[in-house]
């Protein structure tokens, strides 16, 4: 025998909407509701995707990889004009951020890859722990210019569902359903999609700092001569 649908109504044929539990009710699939909070939505997502591959969802959760970028400090063959040198990051061999530009009265002798060990110095502002490139002048008085790493890269953090560890992003599922069932707007499996991609992207921009010189691709401090 096939279901049947069946609507109450009253002797004046309003239709009657009886109470129902979450619990007893049935969806298409023959499956209990199960508990569902007031006023939320009931929502479930079956596909995560990152750039349009499907991610492996495994006890509701799923891990994203992310890339270590390589980033290097390049010197522009040609300087740019007015300037003695110019410089400029480059994450897997293509420049990113903007060019350091170094004054014709301010030749580079020589740059190192630090940490701030007492707040506010070598500059004001600085915090205990930050990464920072030391770019020492060949002038009389060795004056120096001080750039926080920070300035050159992205910064992310964990968010709702989403965690950062080791350089992986692992993003809960579950958890994400849940967030967006209490929000009055329901969101579709495109926008979970382009949502997901746009992270991923985000996070492909995000540079590693590095300990040594070395690891910016300065592999010695640089003479006059070499300017």
């Amino acid at each position: 025998m096939s279901d049947k649908n069946i609507q109450i109504k009253d002797t004046s044929g309003n239709n009657l909407f009886p109470k129902t539990k979450a619990s007893i009710v049935m969806n298409n699939s023959n499956q209990n509701l199960g508990d569902v909070e007031a006023g939320a939505q009931v929502n479930k997502i079956e596909t995560v995707k990152v750039n349009g591959t499907a991610l492996t969802i495994t006890n509701k959760a799923v891990d994203i990889s992310v890339s270590t970028p390589e980033y290097t400090i390049v010197k522009q063959l040609t300087a740019e004009a007015g300037f003695s040198s110019t410089y400029y990051l480059t994450k897997n061999g293509t420049q990113v951020g903007s060019k350091i530009n170094i004054p014709k009265d301010m030749v580079l002798q020589s740059g190192s890859v630090k940490t701030v060990t007492t707040k506010d110095n070598p500059q004001q502002g600085f915090v205990v722990g930050d990464k920072y490139i030391d770019l020492v002048l060949a002038n009389a008085e060795n004056s120096h210019i001080y750039i926080l790493v920070s300035d050159l890269v992205d910064k992310y953090t964990a968010g709702t569902a989403i965690t950062i560890a080791n350089n992986q992003i692992s993003v809960n599922t579950t958890v994400l359903a849940n967030t967006f069932a209490q929000k009055s707007t329901t969101y579709t499996k495109t926008e979970v999609d382009n949502l997901l991609s746009s992270i991923n992207s985000s996070i492909a921009s995000k540079a590693t700092a590095s300990t040594t010189l070395a690891g910016y691709g300065i592999v010695d401090g640089l003479t006059y001569e070499e300017l």
